[in-house]
């Protein structure tokens, strides 16, 4: 169809007209399509019939809006008819315009008064968070106020600890530096005390041994007592109870700690105020009524322990304290495993009384030389004083005793104290576990402590063997055969002064495993029997068993064949100076007797010389027994000789005949250059080499001529 449409359009006199125009129109292509939603507002509606572009440009139907193109058609692609409006349509285009645009912008309408509620809504909320944003607003306002006024507060507060601690730490380093200046006084001082100290100490020493050179040659003089047990004694020992209270190291009237929970028992009243005419009829009830309150079972940390009369068994070295307070566990006393001895007297407590607990206490010390305190009872029940030996690292034993209590108050100490503190109880044994139950404790040298052991059967298992080295050419004896074992033993006291001593056993060890299957030019392995065999040894060289579990000899043993140990030590020397050992400490001390024949043992100084460098080495072994050359200087090196060891021979001779005078003799302070103890033995040698009788035997020595030496037995004729 062609021709204006606006010629068509204003021909159009009624909307049945208009309409009917429309239909007529060639729609071909839609020009745009709107979407049933789709919304146009009053004022864009009647701008756009307001405009009047001829020729029409818009024409609405319900939910659909078509746009014609600019040109002189209008194409549309749908249109549709309104039933409800139908009949409403003026006749006048003005009154079909203003019908059609209320129709259809009543939706809009009302879309828009719900919008506008949702607005108004909206905007009442906006308005009620601003107001509580607001409140907020001013509370957080408050909160910062306060923060920042308690950070202020903080912050001089802070400020003013930094200005006070900068004042202290100014204090504290006047204080340091005043503290340095003082100590270094004090350091001063301490070195200046030190060497006072040392220098009374070795004047205390010297004259404590002149003390005791005076008291036994006053005993000498007179009738000498034999022990009640039956053991032998140099002096009485009253004489030796008097020794120690004149020694002001010593303390003789200490007082026992306050104790809670006294024993309160009548018939310890009864017991205590009973007067017991003999001794003997006090060992019972005295036992039942102790082994009644001392009666303790073992515990953690304690031994416990039980009361076992002992009066008529030798427990201590042959001694017999009356009662013996020992562990729990025990079935016997014996002297290494005492806690408390307690002697027991029916009438006053004398010197003598004294002097008897005082050698219980030592025999139980050297006994159980790990032991720091051994404690023991001298009571005739109305007086209980109890007795302590202290050792003292590097010096000398303490005794203390202390003033006399009740009977409830010593039993109560015995029960608190000493069975409870580990201080009283003695020491578990050093050596190791699987060796069986120890025989005999035979002495404590420097550093070590030796045992006597039967030779347990499982020495040939492939277990005892897997945790020790054990010779494979010993074989396991026949019948009860004792061995002797030396174990090193860290942190014992040594109560000796030669302290350059090795401290292990370890050398001794080595030396042992060196001489085993060694021959000298005759065929003799070690010296036919004139030295110890070294049995096993545990693998950190700390422990070692030997044979033959010899006995210790004396002088005054006149059955001893002496001209025989000479010759066999001079024997061994030999045996050893082959192998290139130079034994250095060769006294008598070292020589036990075997059977029929003398041994040299304790090896511990030796040294091996066979593939020696030729330098020289610091002095160890027995002070009497150095070398002359190095008197008043053992400090110093040396070069170690076999005569050396020919010479101790010489000395030895000299102490067998003369033992009384080398008894008084204190070797200890031969450590001190310019000793009087130096002087002597120097005057001693020089005084062998100017002798007609022994300058053969020194000069023996100095070649080291062991025949010659040998004749040394020529001073042993006698009956």
């Amino acid at each position: 169809m062609t021709g204006s449409p606006s010629a068509a359009a204003d021909s159009a006199d009624s909307p049945e007209d208009l309409l009917q125009h429309l239909r007529a129109l060639n729609i071909n292509t839609p020009t745009l399509q709107w979407e049933p939603d789709a919304f146009l507002s009053m004022n864009t509606i009647k701008r756009t019939f307001d405009s009047r572009f001829d020729p029409v440009r818009y024409v609405f139907l319900p939910n659909v809006l078509c746009a014609g193109l600019p040109g002189d058609f209008l194409m549309i692609h749908y249109a549709f008819e309104i039933p409800r409006m139908r009949s409403n349509i003026a006749p006048s285009w003005e009154s079909f315009k203003d019908t059609l645009l209320t129709a259809l912008c009543q939706p809009y309408r009302t879309a828009l008064s719900a919008l506008e509620m949702e607005h108004a809504t909206k905007d009442s909320e906006i308005l009620r968070l601003v107001s509580s944003h607001a409140i907020k607003d001013s509370e957080i306002l408050q909160l910062v106020a306060s923060h920042q006024a308690d950070l202020a507060k903080h912050q001089e507060r802070v400020l003013a600890l930094k200005m006070e601690h900068v004042t202290k730490d100014s204090e504290i380093l006047r204080l340091v530096s005043s503290h340095k200046a003082d100590l270094a006084k004090h350091q001063e001082t301490i070195v200046t005390l030190t060497a006072q100290v040392k220098k009374l100490r070795n004047e205390n020493d010297y004259l404590h041994g002149e003390v005791l050179r005076l008291a036994r040659e006053a005993i000498e003089t007179g009738p000498k007592r034999a022990d009640p047990d039956g053991v032998p004694a140099t002096s009485t020992r009253a004489q030796t109870w008097k020794e120690v209270m004149a020694d002001d190291y010593n303390r003789m009237e200490e007082i026992l700690p306050k104790l809670d929970n006294l024993v309160r028992d009548a018939e310890v009243t009864q017991l205590a105020a009973t007067k017991f005419v003999k001794e003997p009829a006090m060992y019972k009830q005295v036992q039942e009524c102790f082994a009644a309150h001392l009666t303790i079972p073992e515990g953690e940390g304690h031994p416990g322990s039980q009361v076992i009369d002992t009066h008529a068994i030798q427990v201590i070295n042959g001694l017999k304290p009356d009662l013996s307070i020992v562990g729990a566990a025990r079935t016997l006393a014996t002297a290494t495993g005492i806690i408390s001895a307690v002697e027991l007297k029916a009438g006053a407590l004398t010197g003598d009384s004294f002097g008897q607990l005082y050698d219980y206490l030592k025999g139980i010390q050297k006994a159980q030389p790990n032991r720091r305190i051994v404690i023991g009872l001298l009571s005739n029940l109305t007086q209980n004083r109890f007795l302590t030996l202290e050792k003292s690292p590097g010096y000398r034993t303490r005794c203390l005793r202390y003033q006399s209590v009740r009977l409830e108050v010593a039993l109560t100490y015995l029960r608190d104290v000493v069975v409870m503190s580990p201080l009283y109880h003695p020491p578990a044994s050093v050596f190791v576990h699987d060796l069986g139950r120890l025989v005999m404790y035979m002495g404590n040298p420097t550093f070590s402590t030796v045992g006597e052991f039967r030779i347990p059967s499982s020495i040939t298992t492939p277990k005892f063997r897997e945790q020790r080295w054990v010779d494979p050419d010993f074989k396991m004896p026949s019948g009860d055969v004792r061995m002797v074992v030396k174990r090193t033993t860290p942190g014992v006291y040594s109560m000796s002064f030669e302290s350059r001593a090795p401290r292990s056993v370890d050398n001794e060890i080595r030396i042992l495993r060196r001489m085993l299957g060694k021959k000298n030019k005759q065929g003799e392995i070690l010296a036919g029997g004139r030295l110890p065999r070294i049995i096993y040894n545990t693998h950190d060289l700390n422990e070692f068993g030997m044979l033959p579990r010899g006995r210790a000899i004396h002088p005054s043993n006149r059955l001893i064949d002496w001209g025989k140990v000479v010759v066999d030590v001079i024997d061994a020397l030999a045996w050893l100076h082959h192998l290139g050992i130079i034994h250095r400490d060769v006294r008598l001390d070292n020589i036990v007797w075997d059977t029929d024949h003398a041994v040299l043992i304790d090896l511990g100084a030796a040294v091996d010389m066979s593939n020696h460098d030729g330098s020289h080495v610091p002095f160890v072994g027995g002070y009497v027994c150095c070398p002359p050359g190095i008197i008043g200087h053992l400090g110093d090196s040396y070069l170690p000789r076999p005569a050396d060891d020919c010479l101790a021979v010489v000395l030895l001779v000299n102490t067998i005949l003369f033992p009384a005078r080398w008894e008084q003799f204190r070797s200890a302070k031969l450590e001190m250059a310019g000793s009087d103890e130096s002087r002597i033995l120097a005057q001693f040698w020089d005084n062998l080499k100017a002798s007609e009788i022994w300058k053969q035997f020194f000069l023996a020595a100095c070649g080291s001529e062991y025949v010659e030496l040998k004749k040394l037995v020529q001073f042993f004729v006698y009956l």
